[in-house]
This record gives C-alpha cells, sequence and structure tokens, in this order.
C-alpha cells in the first residue's frame, strides 16, 4: 500500500511524464512540484527509472483489475465489443497510456518497463486478436491481427495527442464506422 507521500510522488510523476516526456522530467521539478524534499523521493525511489517501473506496474494492474478479462472473441460482434472496451480503457487513464507510448517508442531508454509492457499488456492481446482470427479461419492470421492492432494503436495516438473532449468524436465514430461495416460483412459471409 503506497503512503500519501508517495501517492503524491507518483500522481505528480505520472502528470509531468504525460506533459513534458520522460527524458525532460527531472526529479528536481517532480520534487518541487508535488513539494516534497528531494530526499523523500529519493527514500521512495533511488532512481527516476525506478519510478517510471512503479509507475507502469501499479498502473497496469489497475488497468488489468478493471478490464479483465480479454476473453478470445468467437464472432465479429465479440471483436467489436474488444474494441469498444479497448477505447474504454483509453479513457480510465490516458496520462499512463502517454507514458506507455513515451516506454513503446523509447524501448531501449526504458527497457524493464517496456519488457513489462509487453509481457502483461501487449502480448495477452495480441494473442486473443490472433486467436480470433485463426479461429475464423482467416488465410493470414498474423497479418489481421497486425492489422486491428495498427487500427487499435493508431486511433489510441490520435486520441491521446489531440484534445481529449475531440477525442470522445474519435472513439465514437471508429467504433460506429468498425462496428457497422465489420457486423454487416461478417452477417453476409
Amino acid at each position: 500500500m503506497l503512503s500519501e507521500k508517495q501517492l503524491k510522488i507518483r500522481n505528480t510523476a505520472l502528470e509531468l511524464f504525460s506533459l513534458k516526456g520522460c527524458q525532460s522530467t527531472t526529479i528536481e521539478e517532480i520534487a518541487s512540484t508535488c513539494e516534497v524534499a528531494k530526499g523523500l523521493l529519493f527514500y521512495y525511489y533511488e532512481t527516476k527509472d525506478q519510478l517510471i517501473q512503479d509507475i507502469v506496474e501499479e498502473s497496469t494492474g489497475e488497468v488489468l483489475n478493471r478490464f479483465k478479462p480479454f476473453d478470445t472473441p468467437s464472432d465479429m460482434v465479440e471483436l467489436r465489443v474488444l474494441f469498444q472496451n479497448l477505447m474504454k480503457i483509453l479513457e480510465f487513464n490516458p496520462q499512463f497510456w502517454k507514458l506507455t507510448f513515451q516506454i513503446m517508442v523509447g524501448a531501449t531508454q526504458y527497457p524493464q518497463p517496456y519488457t513489462f509492457i509487453r509481457q502483461k499488456l501487449d502480448k495477452p492481446l495480441h494473442d486473443k486478436v490472433f486467436a480470433y482470427f485463426k479461429n475464423r479461419n482467416a488465410t493470414d492470421p498474423l497479418s489481421e491481427t497486425a492489422m486491428f492492432t495498427a487500427l487499435v494503436n493508431g486511433a489510441y495516438f490520435n486520441i491521446l495527442f489531440r484534445d481529449l473532449k475531440a477525442g470522445h468524436y474519435y472513439i465514437r465514430h471508429i467504433e460506429k464506422l468498425f462496428g457497422n461495416n465489420k457486423v454487416k460483412e461478417d452477417k453476409n459471409g
């Protein structure tokens, strides 16, 4: 269980990382913004990398607890529901997702958080979507999975790095396009 001070440090760091980037945010700035001594910050986290890792692990746990399980979709309607749930996850903690994108892009700078995200979020989701396309006898389930995840990642990226109020429009529009076209296509063969 995190102490009140530790939670304040973590939340402040997450906010600064999502606004300025991990590289541009200093330990001094985090301590100053949350009005704690730099020594207290180092008491909880020996390095900025350790703070990033803690945020990733804690936030990933929150996401998985809130939106589990990721069942393998058995038809296009369930795939649409999976997509909608992924969009809802984005709305849950946009600051965490901005940090996640920074880590995924800067994998060599953040190897531990990168590996954690790949194992706990990316791989399970990839495996479920792959199983869906494989079970549907797709000609190339790996390519279908790559296209689906590219759609999700593209939607996430566009929504996160634009005005989040506008993001609600994008989410609803993508759901409508994805859902209506694909469900109709699925029912007709």
